[in-house]
């Protein structure tokens, strides 16, 4: 796992300051636009964590926070730019928002973009980091126990969903609510929930795997499939890529370093997985055909159809935008308030109907400018990361709220170095849900880090102990 010692993290501020300060120097000589300007200056920034990988430790890294944290905000910030500028992105069509000025939003979007890209990697530079140890794994599993706990988590996530599925009207009730999940699931989320415990008990047992470097077992990725393929009956992405995603961490950190070829391969094919989840389970179960792809599909079709997916999932510039546009103009700061969702969220709203005055920050976003898609709909629209920070405490808040996001990484990932078994599988958990963060909604992202890393964490516990060890530093 990379380190960054006081040296390295100097030349991480240099490489970043010489990076702004270039772009700065080249680019006002140059008879060009303020937001193109702006965006050479986001992207040089983003440019820098990759500078420092090859550098200092000679190899790509996607999963060092930095790098993929830049590589997040570039999909987010920087790709939706050509077709925002043209009104022809999935947002403009979809959200349409008539600005006070576009121009001007866009160039302070932009602005606030480069203040969260500085604030993060100063967060996460600047915080001291513990030193590392020399060894893979500090705990022995328990075989009698894994056994025993994936039996127990098993059934008791069937019999959850089971229940669930019942108290909806049956599986022809489940499948035809996959279309609007908020509506049909109301007050019965956590039955449905309990799918989470199926793969959480395949992360556990991923570990034993990666342990005794028996990757092929049969059986585990047998229960492996049936677990993800039950989690995506309840219609959601977002907890299947979770647990992928952190089983592919835990692999890098605890068995073998992912090249980054690989790495871009497996994106890639997650990209297109995505994409079928949502062709199968929210098209094809519902109304028996996949109608976005017409009626003799081709690859330029479902191409198509996989660049509107993402442009469905990566709209950050064009929230912040919005936000930067809209508030306090339409929408007034709200101090803080959306962060408050974090708290009440674990209340059902049958047992406390006041909950809905507690609105997370899409909610508030949506309601002030789109209310017609909250009413008639049911769906928001997150204002990405640094949006809901606007939103609420505005640019101070951007910059202060990403100091302390990449201080949280710092944090996780100093703790993980240390190679601790439970604080990597907690930081797998973290990096799996950035995705999560930076597209917006902060309450939500922590709520869904929790639901799916508790369970596996408490069932890791319960079945390891931990292992006698005087391990030599190494940093």
């Amino acid at each position: 796992m990379m380190v960054l010692s006081r040296s390295s993290s100097m030349v991480f501020l240099i490489l970043l300051g010489a990076a702004l300060g270039v772009s700065v120097v080249a680019l006002d000589s140059l008879s060009i636009s303020t937001t193109d300007f702006l965006v050479v200056c986001l992207v040089a920034g983003l440019c820098v964590p990759t500078f420092v990988s090859l550098l200092l430790f000679r190899r790509i890294d996607i999963f060092w926070p930095p790098m993929l944290f830049s590589l997040i905000i570039f999909i987010g910030h920087v790709l939706p730019l050509p077709g925002f500028l043209q009104g022809e992105d999935v947002v403009s069509r979809s959200w349409p928002y008539t600005f006070l000025s576009f121009e001007s939003s866009l160039n302070q979007a932009l602005l606030l973009a480069i203040t969260g890209v500085v604030g993060f990697q100063s967060g996460f530079v600047l915080l001291p980091v513990a030193p590392a140890l020399r060894r893979s794994f500090d705990i022995e599993f328990r075989s009698r126990r894994l056994w025993s706990v994936g039996f127990a988590y098993t059934l008791a996530g069937l019999g959850l969903f089971a229940l669930g599925v019942a108290l909806i009207g049956g599986p022809s009730a489940l499948i035809a609510g996959l279309s609007d999940r908020i509506r049909a699931f109301a007050g019965l989320n956590y039955l449905f929930m309990a799918t989470l415990l199926l793969p959480a008990v395949a992360l556990v047992w991923w570990m034993y795997l990666l342990q005794r470097r028996r990757l092929l077992d049969w059986r585990f990725w047998l229960y492996a499939v049936f677990a993800f393929m039950l989690s995506g009956l309840t219609g959601s992405r977002a907890n299947a890529f979770i647990a992928i995603l952190a089983g592919a961490v835990l692999y890098h950190l605890l068995y073998r370093p992912i090249p980054f070829p690989t790495v871009v391969l497996l994106i890639s094919i997650g990209s297109v997985g995505l994409v079928l989840f949502q062709l199968v389970f929210r098209e094809y179960l519902i109304l028996g055909d996949i109608v976005s792809l017409g009626q003799n599909p081709s690859l330029t079709d479902f191409g198509d159809r996989l660049f509107r997916s993402l442009g469905g999932d990566f709209y950050q510039i064009q929230a912040l935008t919005i936000v930067v546009d809209a508030v306090p103009r339409v929408i007034p700061f709200q101090n803080g308030f959306t962060y408050l969702f974090l708290f009440v969220a674990p209340i059902p709203s049958s047992l406390w109907p006041g909950k809905l005055q507690f609105l997370p920050a899409p909610g508030i976003f949506t309601l002030g400018l789109w209310p017609e898609h909250w009413y008639q709909d049911g769906i928001t629209i997150p204002p990405s990361l640094m949006g809901e920070m606007y939103l609420n405490f505005g640019a101070i808040g951007v910059l202060l709220g990403m100091i302390g996001f990449g201080a949280l990484y710092k944090f996780a990932y100093s703790r993980a170095r240390r190679q601790h078994s439970p604080a990597v599988l907690l930081y797998s958990f973290l990096l799996a849900t950035m995705t999560h963060y930076i597209r917006g909604d902060f309450p939500d992202a922590t709520v869904l880090f929790l639901i799916v890393s508790l369970p596996t964490y408490f069932a890791f516990k319960w079945v390891t102990k931990r292992r006698a060890y005087s391990g030599a530093k190494v940093g």
